[in-house]
């Protein structure tokens, strides 16, 4: 007869995450603890607990209180993290919605991600002015957002 191992709901998170780091859904740093246990419903202490198995493994590097802990996968390449500007056509573009939702995407993939101070009407698409721009700026990539006018 076969036997069961059974698992409580600290060591299915842990598996979970575990799965989602391998496949790369996280890159860098993990989201912190209260995200977590909002997405897999459950306790903030169970996500907690399952963070730290994830440390035990060396899955996991701690960064201190209220830091989020930085993702270590042993045998796998890391991905380089980059320093993301966006230029907005302007200053209204960053409470656009899909704006909004690109800079979540970015910062949950790890990468730091600043709005450019100018935008391109204040720089009347001058590729001088641009180019100014960009080389003041510590950035790795750029994303920018214009419009057909």
């Amino acid at each position: 007869m076969a036997r069961v191992r059974l698992v409580n709901l600290t060591e299915q998170v842990a598996e979970h995450l575990r799965y989602e780091l391998a496949r790369g859904r996280w890159v860098g740093q993990m989201p912190g603890k209260h995200e977590l246990a909002v997405e897999f419903e459950v306790n903030n202490k169970t996500v907690e607990t399952a963070l730290r198995q994830l440390e035990t493994k060396g899955v996991l590097i701690p960064r201190g209180a209220g830091r989020r802990r930085l993702i270590h996968l042993a045998g796998r390449p890391q991905r380089k993290l980059l320093r993301i500007a966006l230029l907005l056509n302007e200053t209204l573009d960053p409470g656009l919605d899909y704006m909004v939702e690109l800079r979540h995407r970015l910062v949950e993939a790890g990468h730091a991600v600043q709005v450019a101070p100018r935008t391109l009407v204040d720089l009347h698409d001058s590729p001088e002015l641009l180019g100014r721009l960009v080389g003041s700026t510590g950035a790795d990539a750029w994303v920018v957002l214009g419009s057909a006018g």
